[in-house]
């Protein structure tokens, strides 16, 4: 990624190996398994007036699991777990699944889970461009990984008529989140501090199957808050505590799918919805000097414009939803099969934000309305 003095690139490289066995301790059914792993991560941030331009780390992973089956009653099973980590920092992370199936088989089936997970490896992004996907890869700062206990407890069901929903709800506590230390002038940094966070959530499906229809619907509700302390926020908002909601915040998303067999046809449309994710608000620019290069007069010269931004993360950008149609039908030929399809993405012409620099006040959108036509071949 470039854009003006900016030069960013970022490169990961991972090798991995590992092994997943099931088998019996007597009566009671193990799953057991390992995974080895190396990871080369760089990047390059060759910018002005930016912290650390340039790094390189490797991570070396090591760590084994067992999780025995164990039924209670006719109806609930019991799976424990644990997680031995070897490297990077030695850890334990327990784990706990259960069923229970109050009905029987075919009745519905009520599942939790909690556990600890760690993570090592974390990424940041650049706060100026909204929409940007450019991800810098690294090591958690000091060798301390981020540590998450999340519980799940979801009901799912199949009913008659080929009907099935479910419904699932869960809860995350974070700690040592490893986040951007915040400066009112934009630059992207890998000068990481932490925050604390706090995540909740519910997801409902419901899904309709028949011999010439299927239908799904999924409404997901997520809210998510990091807590912070950096001595920055002491210096311009005279509080060194923030809390804010971080960029994936995504408060609210629709899917929803159907197609319906018409003859020799299917027909299919697709509507997704999303509502706005958090960003931080610019409040204007200045210009810098960079004097340990050259003397610059203030009067005449020109310096680097750079952004000044609000508190982190304080505003919302616009709802997303688009629909998309399409019509399709398989011919067989003497050398396989061959599917027609035509169709149309973002059917009502929704201007969807792609992508907005706030340098510039440059936006830029999705598709537009676009029409589509293709042919697939597969063999027999």
């Amino acid at each position: 990624m470039s854009r003006g003095s900016s030069r960013l690139t970022s490169g990961v490289l991972r090798v991995q190996h590992d092994m997943h066995v099931t088998g019996a301790v007597g009566p009671v059914p193990v799953q057991a398994g390992y995974e080895l792993y190396l990871e080369s991560m760089s990047y390059n941030l060759t910018e002005l007036f930016a912290g650390k331009s340039k790094g390189h780390d490797v991570a070396l992973g090591a760590s084994v699991y067992i999780e025995p089956s164990l039924p209670v009653g006719d109806h609930v099973e019991l799976r424990p777990g644990v997680v031995l980590v070897g490297t990077p920092g030695a850890g334990v992370e327990p784990r706990l699944r259960a069923s229970w199936e109050p009905f029987g088989d075919s009745d519905g089936v009520l599942q939790g889970a909690l556990g600890l997970y760690r993570q090592s490896v974390v990424g940041t992004s650049d706060m100026r461009d909204l929409g940007s996907v450019f991800v810098a890869w690294m090591n958690a700062p000091d060798g301390v990984p981020l540590k998450a206990l999340q519980g799940v407890l979801g009901w799912q069901q199949t009913l008659v008529g080929g009907l099935r929903w479910s419904l699932e709800g869960y809860y995350k506590r974070l700690s040592g989140i490893p986040v951007p230390i915040w400066r009112a002038v934009a630059q992207f940094t890998t000068d990481l501090g932490r925050a604390d966070g706090e995540v909740y959530g519910a997801d409902l499906r419901v899904e309709y199957t028949s011999p010439r229809f299927y239908g799904f619907l999924g409404y997901g509700y997520s809210w998510t808050l990091y807590e912070a302390s950096q001595a920055e926020f002491g210096t311009w908002f005279g509080e060194p505590v923030q809390s804010y909601h971080p960029p994936h915040d995504r408060r609210n998303q629709v899917n929803a799918v159907g197609s319906l067999d018409i003859g020799e046809f299917r027909a299919s449309l697709r509507w997704q919805f999303g509502s706005g994710l958090p960003f931080t608000r610019p409040l204007g620019f200045d210009e810098a000097f960079d004097y340990a290069r050259d003397l610059h007069d203030p009067h005449t010269g020109v310096g680097t414009t750079r952004l000044v931004l609000d508190k982190p993360l304080t505003g919302r950008l616009p709802m997303v939803h688009r629909l998309d149609v399409s019509l399709e039908r398989e011919f067989d030929v003497s050398f396989g099969k061959l599917l027609v399809q035509a169709g149309v993405i973002n059917a009502y012409d929704r201007r969807n934000m792609f992508y907005y620099d706030l340098f510039t006040g440059r936006r830029l959108d999705q598709l537009p309305l676009a029409p589509y036509a293709s042919v697939t071949l597969r063999n027999r």
